[in-house]
């Protein structure tokens, strides 16, 4: 079996950095995470369930080289960019979706270097659902345990994104 070894985060050039970091991912980032029925293939004659987790950080194709330096730091995931369109500007989006890039690098860095707004809430569930989709990957048993805790994070993950005032927030407080 594969073993990837633990990201050393000793090794990135500052704390200064990764605390940058961990601003940007606070504004501008996405965690995110899915379960997909897949139908079969050419290679794969089954049809199979896709766990996928996600983490992106878009920005303006005039702000790439902020994206090109933390691939250049990281050294895990893409950059994909897009053209203009109708109605938006040409944009990057940094990508890191491999499942061993997110459970050994991203989420050690935003555990050692913690997001601060709300979107703290995302990342506690996303990485949750990254240990599951590595959990799942070893084959190991109680798959469908999984699979059901899995499903619910990616349900916890998407209520996250709703918008909800402060007294909707402070009387989910009380509880």
């Amino acid at each position: 079996m594969h073993s990837q070894p633990m990201f050393d985060l000793d090794l990135l050039p500052s704390p200064d950095l990764c605390y940058w970091l961990s601003g940007l991912a606070d504004g501008e980032a996405s965690f995110i995470a899915s379960l997909k029925q897949r139908p079969p293939t050419q290679n794969c004659k089954n049809d199979f369930l896709e766990l996928a987790t996600e983490f992106r950080i878009g920005l303006r194709d005039d702000d790439d080289a902020i994206l090109e330096k933390i691939h250049q730091v990281l050294k895990v995931g893409t950059i994909v960019r897009t053209g203009a369109r109708p109605r938006s500007k040409p944009f990057a989006t940094y990508i890191v979706y491999r499942m061993l890039d997110c459970l050994y690098v991203i989420v050690p860095l935003f555990m050692k270097y913690p997001l601060r707004t709300k979107k703290k809430q995302d990342f506690d569930i996303w990485s949750r659902c990254v240990h599951l989709r590595h959990e799942y990957s070893l084959c190991l048993s109680g798959q469908e345990q999984i699979l059901k805790k899995y499903q619910e994070e990616c349900d916890r993950l998407k209520d996250t994104r709703k918008y909800k005032g402060k007294g909707e927030q402070n009387a989910n407080r009380n509880c």
